[in-house]
């Protein structure tokens, strides 16, 4: 049970994270949407091997690389 609060707990971080990228990237603000871009990546990256069971960590980096306009 205290592992899916940790992961709830972890995800809703990574929602925040996210959003302020994208929230940023929505009003023309590039360089400040690829800042929060960065601080996201490193969060899921640190992360990723007690994740992957639940979030696959290339996908995510794929599809807003591809769809969201964000760089690597």
């Amino acid at each position: 049970m205290a592992n899916e609060w940790l992961l709830l707990s972890w995800h809703r971080e990574y929602v925040k994270k996210l959003s302020q990228a994208l929230r940023e990237i929505s009003c023309g603000h590039n360089e400040q949407a690829q800042q929060y871009w960065y601080e996201f990546l490193d969060f899921i990256r640190r992360e990723e091997n007690n994740i992957q069971p639940n979030l696959d960590v290339y996908r995510v980096i794929e599809v807003a690389k591809n769809y969201a306009g964000f760089k690597l």
